[in-house]
């Protein structure tokens, strides 16, 4: 896991991660990012985190925990949106549910091929706009050794690049990935390359690995 803060001064932000051990074994996965900057958006941030986790111990599969949180930020809010990926993992039957709002979709790198699958089901609108907001979750089969990659918008949406050319770049990147390098050092090479800086916009990657 990264996170870099636009603001260097303060080192604050509105972006968060997040990765809870819940009953039954299963795993709480979630990474955000509220709109905007300054200490509002922390405020917001702090408490959207807060809110999930109180829903995730609750039990709630991503779809019902996102189209609560959408409640949450309509009446706890700043007037500010947010954008939010969440995931659930259960060890007992390999399957990682996940759900997102307006978030960018999150990697699966396959342990088995190599290869880089993007999660881009599970759609549903930003945290916030839209009080009775409806949405999605999927599912994907789990395999020992994957690597799930979540991240905010702020390392592939640059002023004057490609969001597409950017998320293919990071596909390609994440393949490369060694296994003698730490996840940690991994995705601190990945954020400075796509998001060196001085940066316009809050990065945060978290990365995991499946056992």
């Amino acid at each position: 896991m990264c996170y870099h803060p636009a603001d260097v001064t303060h080192g604050l932000g509105g972006d968060w991660w997040d990765a809870m051990p819940l009953p039954k074994n299963r795993t709480y996965l979630a990474v955000g990012d509220v709109v905007g900057h300054g200490l509002a958006a922390v405020e917001d941030m702090v408490q959207l985190r807060a809110a999930g986790r109180a829903l995730a111990v609750q039990g709630l599969p991503p779809s019902q925990l996102l189209a609560e949180l959408n409640t949450f930020t309509g009446h706890a809010s700043h007037g500010k949106f947010a954008t939010l990926t969440v995931a659930i993992f259960d060890p007992g039957s390999g399957v990682l549910h996940y759900g997102s709002a307006g978030h960018p979709p999150s990697l699966l790198r396959r342990c088995g091929s190599g290869k880089v699958v993007r999660l881009g089901g599970g759609r549903g609108p930003v945290l916030g706009p839209r009080r009775h907001a409806a949405y999605d979750q999927d599912q994907v089969l789990i395999e020992a050794g994957d690597i799930l990659v979540m991240y905010t918008d702020g390392l592939i949406d640059r002023r004057g690049h490609d969001i597409e050319k950017a998320l293919a770049q990071t596909e390609q990147l994440i393949i490369g990935w060694q296994a003698h390098t730490s996840l940690r050092e991994a995705c601190q090479r990945l954020t400075t390359t796509l998001a060196p800086p001085p940066r316009d916009d809050d990065v945060c990657v978290l990365a995991v690995t499946f056992r």
